[in-house]
């Protein structure tokens, strides 16, 4: 919307509170266009603004986009307030996609954090010390919080929103982009969505980019949409059935919403398998989605619930889904039905796109979720203490059945609002308006879609739920204050105890301690480092490696007990353990390619080989970046696998300039290598081979290497592309 249209609009508030509100959302939409405004900031090849997803426990994932000018990448990172937001360096992965014909690569890079800290990152394209661009060019550094460690009893609050990425023929949606402001500003630790992200088809096209716009393009990652707020706020999206079927081999949603470690860490699934064939559909491939993560002293559960409406057989959507991933037996009921068993934690949400209870008629009510020996009442045995569901494009927030517990439908996050048919006894507020408004409960009649349009957001302060829903103008409706306070209790867990800290090298002390018992079910345990919590794991891990450590560094450790409760036991006693002096480091390539004089023009980038040759000349390049070294380097050792024979090997050689890229490099343009570091001498296939490079590295820095050979037979080796055995530059140093 224009800033003309947004002044238009002033003319339909006629109250003072009413000016309030769009003066607040005329300032949200200013900061938002002026943020679009000076969209040149970041760099041109930048497709998809950097957003987070999977921060759970000590763990987090930076995703961003590109254009295909360059095949390597990374993010840097730091501390907020302790470090440079460029203080550390991790390499990202790639998958290629194309939003609607566009080439691109998706970019992922996982970090291991602490939990409960604040860091700042900038994303980069390239790995060349003289050609590496910063993509966010003079944008501030984007910042985020890491998860809030279980059982940690601070407050904070969670966003809740679905239905949304759907933009008109011009590719605008200005209540969704109101929506994304407002998200952004809302203080909220990391946010969830009910499904149905992407609008019609969840495709890569309505996914989009910051640079296409039109009808169906660009709905999610368009400048006003998420990257308004997904640069600092995680988000956990459930799956709808609006983009379940999809034929590329990557599915739109898990790539662009990759949960790895929560996936991990809690049993899940999140991958594409064949579904055949009941009720007559046909065989087909879809994703399986489904699971848990905690904060605080909650679990989340995003769930599973949703079909592809186009191959129902004999059945009925809601049906299809049911019999596939509801009815007992079937992998996702079990897996909910085991973790919910194993986890006493006070407080449980549920996460899910189909609705337990619906008003809408073309989105009713999905009965087969209904019911003590389904869904619904596997969720109420289980102490869950609300749901939040999706599908139908309205609010509507529904009392406990006798069989269920309270539960919200919040579809309003940004597609075409829906209708409300009769008002049934459980729904005690509901709102719709698409001509005109209609409300059910205590609700009063809405008199514009901005009213409806909206998000929710919870807040958690102990056994205390405040749920508050935001619409697209400001306004907070239906706030609700809950006490889960049933199952919770005082008693904390006993004291761990028998802690033991055993040294394992100069950067790793192992603990193991003994199991703690409470009356309610121990949740987990804390482990303490210099009286700083740095991780947590579940009730039935007793030991922990610490990793990352300084060399000849001593290191005084404690550990505690929790319960679903959120009690504390004391601390364990502590145990010290000192580092060896000598430590052990391994690097992966941050890039490799092979040039070849048979197509001097030809880029080999994203080959899985390198390869050494001497007649016709082929040879090849390698990229280390190290840091975070403590010591000196005592010893440095290529390391690379090979697929051929040789009785004469390889060199390894300086290169002479760092200006070759990974996705650029060829014959032609190749820097020149220089003098030989070290060689290989003779090998077998199918072994490993190595090369002492200790007079190149010296320390923390960017090194290159170049690979030749005299003999005129060629000789593969696997790449940092290859499925396994990659390249690696093993770095011993010493301390003292």
């Amino acid at each position: 919307m224009s800033f003309k249209g947004r002044l238009i609009m002033y003319k339909q508030f006629s109250n003072v509170r009413s000016l309030v509100i769009f003066l607040s959302l005329l300032a949200l939409w200013l900061m938002s266009a002026s943020s679009h405004s000076v969209a040149s900031s970041y760099s041109t090849a930048l497709r998809r603004y950097p957003y987070l997803t999977d921060v759970v426990g000590s763990y987090a994932t930076i995703n961003w986009a590109t254009d295909r000018s360059e095949t390597s990448g990374g993010v840097r990172f730091g501390k907020v307030g302790s470090e440079s937001c460029t203080a550390h360096y991790v390499p990202a992965t790639k998958t290629a996609i194309s939003p609607n014909g566009s080439l691109q690569y998706q970019w992922k890079a996982l970090l291991e954090l602490t939990p409960g800290t604040q860091y700042c990152y900038r994303v980069y394209l390239g790995t060349s010390p003289a050609n590496e661009i910063d993509l966010l060019g003079t944008d501030t550094a984007p910042s985020f919080w890491t998860q809030v460690p279980a059982g940690n009893n601070q407050s904070f609050s969670f966003v809740v929103f679905g239905d949304w990425g759907q933009v008109d023929a011009a590719g605008n949606n200005p209540y969704q982009a109101d929506l994304m402001a407002l998200i952004a500003q809302s203080g909220a630790r990391f946010a969830v969505t009910t499904g149905d992200n992407g609008y019609p088809a969840g495709t890569q096209k309505n996914y989009g980019d910051l640079v296409q716009t039109g009808a169906n393009i660009s709905a999610v990652f368009g400048p006003s949409f998420w990257k308004v707020p997904g640069a600092s706020l995680p988000i956990f999206p459930a799956l709808g059935n609006h983009g379940y079927n999809n034929p590329d081999a990557n599915h739109p949603s898990l790539t662009n919403w990759p949960q790895d470690r929560a996936v991990s860490t809690s049993g899940g699934r999140y991958v594409k398998e064949t579904y055949c064939c009941l009720n007559g559909s046909i065989s087909r491939s879809y994703p399986s989605a489904w699971y848990a993560l905690d904060a605080g002293p909650a679990r989340f559960y995003v769930l599973n619930a949703a079909w592809d409406e186009a191959n129902i057989g004999t059945a009925s959507e809601y049906e299809m889904d049911y019999d596939y991933h509801w009815a007992p037996g079937t992998p996702q009921y079990e897996w909910l039905k085991a973790d919910l068993a194993a986890h006493p934690s006070v407080l449980k949400f549920a996460f899910l796109h189909y609705p337990l209870y619906s008003d809408n008629a073309s989105e009713p009510t999905d009965t087969f979720l209904l019911g003590s020996n389904s869904l619904e009442g596997l969720l109420k045995q289980h102490g869950v203490d609300l749901a939040f569901t999706g599908h139908a494009h309205i609010y509507e927030r529904n009392l406990a059945s006798a069989a269920g517990i309270p539960n919200y439908l919040t579809g309003g996050g940004g597609a075409t609002l829906g209708t409300l048919n009769t008002c049934t006894a459980l729904d005690a507020y509901a709102i719709k308006f698409t001509t005109t408004g209609k409300a059910c409960g205590s609700a009063p009649v809405p008199t514009s879609p901005g009213q409806v349009y909206h998000f929710l957001k919870v807040t958690i302060t102990g056994t205390n739920v405040t749920v508050t829903p935001i619409n697209a103008l400001g306004q907070s409706f239906d706030v609700m204050n809950y006490s889960f306070s049933a199952g919770a209790e005082t008693t904390p867990p006993s004291t761990p105890t028998n802690l033991t800290a055993t040294v394992a090298g100069g950067t790793q002390i192992n603990l193991s301690w003994s199991a703690s018992s409470d009356n309610t079910g121990v949740r987990g345990y804390g482990i303490y480092r210099g009286g700083v919590l740095i991780n947590t794991v579940d009730k039935n891990t007793l030991t922990y490696s610490d990793t990352n450590l300084t060399p000849a560094t001593n290191y005084v450790y404690r550990v505690d007990a929790f319960d679903g409760s959120g009690n504390h036991s004391a601390l364990s006693t502590s145990r010290s353990a000192t580092t060896q002096s000598t430590a052990t480091y391994t690097f992966a390539p941050v890039a490799d390619a092979y040039v070849s004089a048979s197509a001097t023009s030809t880029n080999y980038g994203r080959a899985t080989t390198l390869r050494a040759d001497a007649s016709p000349d082929f040879h090849s390049y390698l990229r280390f970046n190290v840091s975070d070294l403590s010591g000196t380097v005592t010893n440095a050792t290529l390391r690379l696998y090979t697929t051929s024979s040789s009785a004469t090997g390889y060199q390894v050689r300086r290169v002479n300039s760092q200006t070759w890229e990974e996705g650029q490099i060829t014959f032609a343009n190749a820097p020149a290598v220089g003098a030989v570091i070290g060689s290989s001498g003779n090998f077998a296939s199918g072994n490993w081979t190595t090369v002492d490079v200790t007079s190149l590295v010296t320390g923390n820095g960017i090194y290159d290497l170049g690979l030749t050979t005299t003999n005129t037979s060629n000789m593969n080796f696997n790449s940092r592309d290859a499925a396994s055995n990659r390249p690696e530059l093993i770095i011993q140093t010493s301390t003292g």
